[in-house]
């Protein structure tokens, strides 16, 4: 649906800087300034008609306007990212408005034709469609795969999640929008610029999702959990990823990093691999040979931007997550050992402490973490005070 909006823009049809009080009647007064670009690069701050999800997939469009027109921005527009369906809800109803068709033929006619069967929208996975995936995950059995139904009432929700297609129509687009088929390439570049966001820590362009590996620039978009696009414009190279569904959560764009880098061996994501090659050696040889393996990886100038600190400990975490409690404690010793004036690793050394119920040890990082943490950064204060009259009575 991006592609199809600065396909309109080309045409002098939009604009980026058009304001949607323009294209659509009875908005609130403060969503009427919001504009096109802040729709895109998801900063509108706009209520979410997406969720909670179990409370709206039944609800028509008629009462989801009611439900989402009453309820605050989150924000002003342009300050923060924020993805919602509510953006692309608007974005559907001005493609429409200005196109004079449906989102389901300006789609399908102007970017898949000729038109098949094989390319079509649906926002209900209850609905009988030929050769269609039926989506499974583990929402009702945590761990089980089960047959799962996600749907939103009406067309209205098209451009949230509808719309369907074979792998070799995937294909056949991502040729077209690679030859600038679909849109021109000054229109890619615009896509592609990352938005100016008022907290410049954020990142994300009009549309789409940016990566760079190792100096190679990326541009990608996911969807449901389970299903991920990416191309790399400068090494001609794209991969599409299709799943329906997943048994536990998985890191979709770590993995499409992964699958780069074995087409292009100079693609790689340092942050991924760092943390790949530290599990593999505590696969293989437990905690001490990850100390090993560390200290070798931190003299690799390959890693040299790698955060480290975070790395171990989203490790650390990882292994707490399996129950791995001894493991988790070798990995968060190392980081202390590597970041000892950093409050956040005692803090964590202290969690895993307390699960393996070393209360002492526990007691004295937490106090080492208080102690770091003069600023409070996070609002964590609070927190270790709790932790530490906790400990203090056991």
């Amino acid at each position: 649906m991006v592609v199809g909006v600065f396909s309109l823009i080309e045409k002098g049809k939009l604009s980026l800087e058009d304001k949607i009080g323009d294209y659509m009647a009875g908005l609130p007064e403060n969503w009427q300034d919001i504009q096109i670009k802040h729709l895109l690069s998801h900063s509108s701050g706009l209520p979410d008609m997406g969720q909670p999800y179990d409370e709206v997939k039944d609800l028509s469009e008629a009462a989801q306007k009611q439900r989402v027109f009453a309820l605050p921005l989150a924000f002003g527009p342009g300050e923060h990212y924020q993805y919602n369906q509510t953006n692309f809800w608007l974005l559907q109803r001005i493609i429409e408005k200005v196109s004079q068709t449906s989102l389901t033929d300006f789609i399908t006619k102007n970017q898949f034709t000729p038109a098949k069967d094989t390319v079509f929208f649906s926002s209900d996975a209850r609905d009988i469609i030929p050769n269609r995936a039926t989506p499974y995950y583990p929402f009702d059995k945590p761990g089980v795969l089960t047959i799962t139904h996600p749907h939103y009432a009406g067309d209205y929700s098209y451009a949230m999640n509808g719309l369907h297609l074979s792998l070799n129509d995937f294909i056949a687009w991502d040729k077209k929008f690679s030859q600038q088929q679909l849109i021109s390439q000054q229109s890619i570049d615009k896509m592609w610029e990352n938005f100016p966001f008022g907290d410049p820590r954020e990142e994300f362009t009009y549309g789409w999702s940016s990566y760079n590996l190792n100096g190679h620039p990326s541009y990608g978009f996911s969807g449901s959990g389970s299903t991920i696009y990416r191309i790399f414009p400068e090494d001609n190279l794209s991969i599409i990823f299709l799943a329906n569904g997943f048994s536990s959560w998985y890191n979709l764009s770590m993995m499409i990093n992964c699958i780069a880098q074995l087409v292009e061996e100079d693609i790689f994501h340092a942050y991924s691999l760092f943390n790949e090659k530290l599990l593999s050696s505590l696969e293989e040889g437990g905690i001490s040979e990850t100390r090993n393996s560390y200290q070798q990886l931190k003299m690799d100038s390959r890693y040299s931007s790698v955060a480290r600190e975070s790395c171990l400990n989203d490790i650390g975490y990882w292994l707490l997550n399996r129950s791995e409690i001894s493991k988790a404690i070798g990995i968060f010793q190392l980081n202390v050992e590597e970041h000892p004036t950093s409050w956040n690793v005692h803090d964590s050394l202290g969690e895993a402490y307390e699960l393996n119920q070393q209360f002492e040890k526990a007691l004295t990082h937490y106090q080492k973490a208080l102690q770091l943490n003069a600023e409070n950064q996070d609002d964590h204060n609070t927190i270790l005070k709790e932790r530490i009259e906790r400990l203090k009575k056991k």
